[in-house]
């Protein structure tokens, strides 16, 4: 349990590690919604050994970083356009965590992409997430069938949650304080468990019935 008001993506590597320390198995994959998937999840659940699977965050990176009309070379940390002219010009954005490149707007204005690049603005500007290499990663795996089975995965969890907080009174906390709280959350989530075991197990007995007659 969290604060109200922490974000949902913060928590994340932390579950991932109090696991590892409680001597569970480690988990290979991480399956989420979009908020979880930031850069810096995404880059410290990979120090883990862990894959984050969620959906790419779409301000993560630009269309044109996405469409392959803008190659971004981490290595060289340079930006080509896609009249093949290199930019290692650029601005820090600590509030983004990302780099803002600017093309020289004398080669821009001059370039016969320029009507539907920079648009006859001056020189282009693309920001590049200081975490662009999990951000394309992320894109890159949401197109594979992999990715799909993952998030199908994933949809089965979805009507637990809800039968937790609409049935059984986890939408809203009984008690002041995370303590308390808590508490409530592993106690209700035992509850759930147990009648899901009872389901399982008078189901199993029904079907060996109809077997031996």
């Amino acid at each position: 349990m969290t604060p109200g008001n922490a974000p949902d993506a913060e928590p994340v590597v932390e579950l991932v590690k109090e696991s590892r320390e409680q001597n569970d198995p480690q988990p290979l994959k991480l399956l989420g919604d979009g908020v979880p998937g930031t850069g810096p999840n995404r880059r410290a659940l990979a120090e883990e050994g862990t894959a984050l699977v969620a959906p790419p965050l779409p301000q993560a990176l630009a269309p044109e970083l996405r469409e392959g009309k803008f190659l971004f070379d981490p290595e060289t940390e340079t930006l080509t356009c896609p009249a093949g002219v290199a930019c290692r010009q650029r601005t820090y954005l600590a509030e983004s965590e990302s780099w803002l490149y600017r093309f020289p707007a004398a080669v821009c204005r001059a370039c016969e992409l320029n009507a539907s690049c920079a648009k006859g603005r001056g020189g282009r500007t693309l920001r590049v997430s200081c975490y662009y290499r999990e951000h394309m990663a992320a894109y890159l795996y949401s197109q594979t069938p992999e990715y799909k089975q993952d998030m199908r995965t994933r949809a089965l969890i979805e009507p637990k949650n809800g039968e937790l907080a609409r049935w059984h009174g986890l939408r809203r906390a009984r008690y002041w304080g995370l303590a308390k709280t808590t508490l409530q959350a592993v106690f209700t989530a035992l509850a759930v468990n147990f009648k899901r075991w009872v389901h399982l197990a008078t189901t199993s007995n029904k079907a060996a019935k109809v077997a031996v007659v």
